[in-house]
């Protein structure tokens, strides 16, 4: 079991509120990494309920961001569902949005439901992701997610940016979540939506993003 200290377990979730930023410079993260990454590739293919997880720390090889699909992803509209976490979550359209239902019993895999857009209009600008979310019985942790990459492809090592905004476990409502970001030249892709593990529902609609 890794233990790992709030802050750097906030880095880690980066790697999928407010938020802290996770530089290259730390050594100590740098680690911690590829210690959970390692630990992570290999729940890739175990069942659901033999893959307790700390975060969302997910890498193919160690050092190297992910290159196929990940098993179990599934698409409604232009939403895709993603993440180690996939096959173990139901996706489907909700009135206007979409929600999200955890279907393996046990599981604590990580799941994303993202969209993503062409970095090329965003380039050199600060964009805002926004969306209204609705949670259930999250008891785990969840949160809105932002993420600029090379690849289109969810990452969980290499990408360029990131923000996230952690909602409580259950809301009574629909609430407006906005996470943040700067897009450099060599951005590809912006990948916005939201990710969470263990149990719960979790339904978005409304979502949107444009420059700042």
């Amino acid at each position: 079991m890794t233990t790992i200290s709030n802050t750097h377990f906030t880095c880690l979730l980066l790697l999928a509120g407010s938020v802290s930023t996770c530089g290259p410079s730390d050594a100590r993260l740098a680690q911690l990494e590829a210690r959970v990454s390692r630990l992570e590739s290999r729940a890739i293919a175990s069942p659901a309920s033999a893959a307790p997880t700390s975060s969302p720390a997910l890498e193919a090889d160690a050092g190297q961001p992910p290159t196929n699909d990940y098993p179990g992803e599934r698409r409604v509209g232009d939403w895709l569902l993603t993440g180690v976490g996939a096959p173990d979550f139901d996706l489907r359209k909700d009135g206007e949005g979409i929600t999200i239902d955890r279907i393996a019993d046990g599981s604590r895999r990580w799941v994303a439901v993202v969209r993503a857009v062409s970095a090329e209009p965003y380039i050199g600008k600060t964009v805002a992701a926004t969306l209204d979310v609705q949670t259930n019985g999250m008891t785990e942790g969840g949160a809105c997610l932002i993420k600029v990459q090379r690849q289109r492809q969810l990452v969980y090592w290499g990408f360029l940016a990131a923000d996230l905004k952690e909602l409580p476990a259950t809301t009574d409502n629909f609430v407006p979540c906005e996470v943040v970001a700067q897009i450099p030249p060599t951005a590809k892709w912006v990948l916005y939506g939201f990710t969470y593990h263990g149990p719960g529902r979790v339904s978005v609609r409304s979502a949107s993003i444009a420059a700042k």
